[in-house]
């Protein structure tokens, strides 16, 4: 708590009074994803209209750019303060697990969309390349390029997600390190000065104002990431596969807010190895 709050005063931005806090934002954030665009999206991919694919184009366009708002706030939040996104008290029991530096896990994405591509619930017939899912009724009841999502994903998607994939596993430990080595600097830093005439705290206050722009580059430079993974997978997917995948997304997110999964998390009690 004694880093949090010193983080918070080497910023005098952020003792700007109308600044409010990211978390407020964050919430009317999330409500329009679960209660406007979620909504949206799942609609326009069960309409059996002939505007269907347009009005799915557009759903999709809207939640990604609503993710894409979303890290633009982060940005600014950290710049301004990056004390409550390191320090985030406001997240969920739930969430914070999936946290790094600051928000979801970037491996996050990846998961979820290779997810999709290993679904072991489609069955394909080598012979014949048909997926069986079960009562050919439903599929007849249907739209047929929704059935369809994710039969026989494209060469091109399935490279793009093994790059980067292997970019993850490149990119995120070196983040690691320079979080880490910023970290260590300023231990060093303080315990190099500790007890000289000038006072501890203000010795803690500097070192803290010295390590800042650090500590915001390496907080940016992961929400890059983040950003950049997201558009990634947008990019390479068609309409009907990215729809799947922002639904998953904010579906995921959604879930961390649910009262009985948040009541059976705090519940749940974890071994302790002896």
């Amino acid at each position: 708590m004694m880093f949090k709050s010193l983080f918070h005063r080497s910023n005098p931005l952020t003792r700007h009074p109308t600044r409010r806090p990211f978390k407020e934002f964050y919430s009317e954030w999330f409500k329009t994803l679960k209660h406007t665009l979620l909504p949206l999206l799942r609609r326009s991919l069960s309409s059996d209209s002939c505007s269907a694919t347009t009005l799915l184009s557009k759903h999709v366009e809207m939640i990604h750019q609503h993710f894409q708002l979303y890290y633009d706030a982060l940005d600014n939040a950290a710049s301004n303060d990056v004390a409550q996104l390191l320090f985030p008290e406001w997240r969920g029991s739930c969430e914070k697990p999936f946290l790094w530096l600051g928000d979801v896990h970037p491996y996050l994405f990846a998961k979820l969309i290779r997810q999709f591509l290993d679904d072991p619930d489609d069955e394909i017939d080598d012979n014949c390349n048909v997926v069986h899912f079960g009562d050919i009724s439903s599929i007849l009841n249907e739209n047929w390029h929704v059935v369809n999502a994710w039969n026989s994903p494209s060469k091109v998607l399935i490279t793009r997600i093994d790059e980067i994939e292997r970019g993850l596993r490149l990119i995120v430990p070196a983040l690691v390190v320079r979080a880490r080595e910023a970290q260590g600097a300023l231990v060093a830093k303080i315990g190099e000065e500790w007890g000289k005439n000038e006072g501890e705290k203000g010795l803690v206050v500097k070192a803290v104002e010295v390590n800042m722009e650090e500590m915001v580059s390496v907080f940016v430079d992961a929400n890059r990431i983040r950003r950049s993974v997201l558009s990634e997978i947008i990019s390479v997917t068609s309409v009907y596969q990215a729809a799947f995948f922002l639904e998953g997304l904010a579906q995921f997110l959604v879930g961390f807010g649910d009262k009985k999964l948040v009541s059976e998390f705090k519940r749940c009690k974890f071994p302790v190895d002896s």
